[in-house]
């Protein structure tokens, strides 16, 4: 059994075991593990062209050099015939080369489609980085490529580090009461960051139809339909 924030009846075991009080930050990390000794549900969004790479190597942490060449052909190319290599090359001098190697999860999904929806809309980070930096603006024409797709990652707890454990354990202890008097989970905005997701920690994936595009004035995109 895995933890999942965002679903109240995933709650209850929690919510009955520490009924009346404020429980410690130990106790907390004790049932935790107890009573959903999985881990926990997290959330990865991108815009993949397809998802079979996902089901086969997993979530793989960004690799620069290989985000930079994908750009490369992307904008230098018959779709773009004003953009050169050397405007492209130019774009990509403005950026870090520095990079942390991790891959970003959410406890969270509905923050992937209320706040960061970008990374569904879009798709890479550093490849809208460049876009915005070209002499044309490409950032819409990434809508073209891939799907909104968001994996559901069941995280073990041994893949939080102890500063994000104690992170999760304190907003835990601190909405018990809320959901308790309530009956509402509050949209949370957490992120854990993991070396790699092995594809045996993917439990499913879907492709959201609607998201909020913070690019747009927090207009809705609404996903096209697939042929």
């Amino acid at each position: 059994m895995f933890f999942s924030w965002r679903e109240r009846g995933n709650w209850q075991p929690l919510l009955d075991a520490t009924k009346g009080r404020r429980p410690s930050a130990a106790e907390v990390h004790r049932l935790l593990e107890a009573i959903y000794p999985g881990g926990v549900i997290a959330y990865h969004g991108c815009r993949p062209e397809s998802v079979d790479s996902y089901y086969r190597d997993g979530v793989q942490s960004a690799n620069v050099r290989r985000i930079d060449d994908e750009a490369r052909k992307l904008f230098v190319s018959p779709a773009f015939p004003g953009l050169t290599q050397t405007a492209v090359n130019g774009a990509i001098a403005q950026l870090e080369t520095r990079f942390d190697h991790l891959v970003n999860v959410i406890i969270d999904d509905r923050v992937l489609l209320q706040s960061a929806g970008h990374y569904l809309i879009y798709g890479s980070e550093r490849i809208q980085s460049i876009a915005v930096r070209l002499p044309i603006n490409a950032r819409q024409a990434l809508k073209q490529i891939g799907r909104p797709t968001i994996f559901e990652i069941g995280l073990p707890w041994d893949a939080l580090t102890d500063r994000t454990m104690d992170g999760l354990i304190s907003t835990l202890r601190s909405h018990l009461h809320i959901i308790r008097r309530h009956k509402v989970v509050p949209l949370l905005d957490f992120t854990v960051n993991v070396l790699h997701v092995p594809p045996a920690w993917i439990r499913t994936h879907e492709h959201p139809a609607e998201i909020v595009d913070m690019h747009e004035g927090m207009s809705i995109y609404r996903a096209p339909v697939p042929l």
